[in-house]
């Protein structure tokens, strides 16, 4: 059997292959895909612009957008609206919508930090640390929200007493920091009272340990009754008018 032959002008059959490929119908060709990363950085300015409106210094984090994602290509502008209920801190959403031909709509995730004022620790801090001026730090941070409970005046942290051993930069908020205990249980405590013309002063017992502005029970050493006050700085306990029978 005679064997086979190989074309004998190669180059004529590729000009003709060529040809044909530039001849295919544009119906045929690959249809323009919208950028991804077009649409997070129109979401990004989108977000900067409206929220900046209040004058905060902010930061914007589009979402990531699933790669596999194939969108026509927009031939007119990005149209962006925030749906109702969105949030302009924190986790929010933003519609993107291409009015043209082929429409479509693409809701965007992203995240809104905003700059808030803190009060951290300048250094790390041991547990039962009392609090001074060169342990605070007064900083500038973008965040989605306050930290809860987080601490805004310097001066009130001041003799406070840390709960827990602090990372330099922590936070301050008020679960990680109680009053210096200036009175013990069982310590010998005046109690005291104050209204209009009238002041009464008598010795008793505290019944429990606190700190400045604690109110802690106190048994009247003369009548034997127990009353709540609160523990001043001098560690003097003042009760309020309505436990003044409870004193002579």
């Amino acid at each position: 059997m005679q064997g086979l032959r190989p074309p004998r002008h190669p180059a004529r059959l590729l000009l003709l292959g060529l040809l044909a490929f530039v001849a295919l119908p544009a119906a045929a060709q690959t249809p323009a895909v919208q950028s991804l990363p077009a649409i997070r950085e129109a979401v990004s300015g989108f977000l900067s612009r409206e929220v900046a409106k209040s004058g905060e210094k902010i930061q914007v984090d589009a979402g990531q957008l699933d790669p596999r994602l194939r969108l026509s290509a927009c031939p007119t502008p990005l149209s962006l609206t925030m749906p109702p209920g969105a949030r302009t801190r924190g986790a929010t959403t933003v519609a993107v919508n291409c009015p043209g031909p082929s429409p479509w709509t693409l809701f965007v995730p992203a995240i809104i930090r905003q700059e808030f004022v803190v009060i951290s620790a300048a250094q790390n801090l041991d547990r039962g640390k009392t609090l001074t001026v060169t342990d605070l730090r007064l900083e500038k941070r973008l965040l989605t929200e306050p930290p809860p409970g987080a601490i805004q005046e310097t001066e009130s942290l001041l003799g406070q007493v840390t709960q827990r051993a602090l990372a330099a930069g922590t936070v301050f908020t008020r679960s990680i920091v109680k009053p210096r205990q200036i009175v013990r249980r069982g310590q010998a405590v005046t109690l005291s009272l104050a209204t209009g013309s009238i002041a009464i002063e008598v010795t008793g017992t505290a019944l429990q340990a606190g700190g400045i502005g604690d109110r802690i029970s106190v048994r009247n050493n003369n009548s034997k009754k127990v009353i709540e006050g609160t523990i001043q700085p001098s560690g003097e306990v003042v009760v309020d008018g309505g436990g003044a029978a409870s004193l002579p």
